[in-house]
């Protein structure tokens, strides 16, 4: 076996690892849809207070990105809570 086909073998399974790694961390990821659906189901039905409670409780670990504080304060404004709305 010559030094080519070893390296040929060694870039094929880092490759291999690399796509294998990459698709188990898809499991992983949430899925926004579903939780904005129910969300918004909530606010639709009249239960905005429920919907920032189910807004929260789907974000409730790291840190909180922009889309999490205009979702919040576009609630807080359906539930005429305007001053926490404009903090958020």
């Amino acid at each position: 076996m010559n030094a080519s086909s070893r390296f040929d073998i060694r870039a094929r399974f880092a490759a291999a690892a690399l796509l294998l790694t990459m698709l188990s961390g898809c499991a992983t990821f949430r899925s926004y849809d579903s939780e904005l659906s129910s969300t918004i189901n909530l606010a639709a039905a009249g239960n905005v207070g429920g919907a920032i409670k189910r807004l929260e409780g789907n974000n409730r670990f790291g840190s909180k990105d922009l889309l999490y504080y205009l979702e919040l304060g576009e609630l807080q404004r359906l539930d005429r809570r305007y001053d926490d709305s404009e903090k958020a």
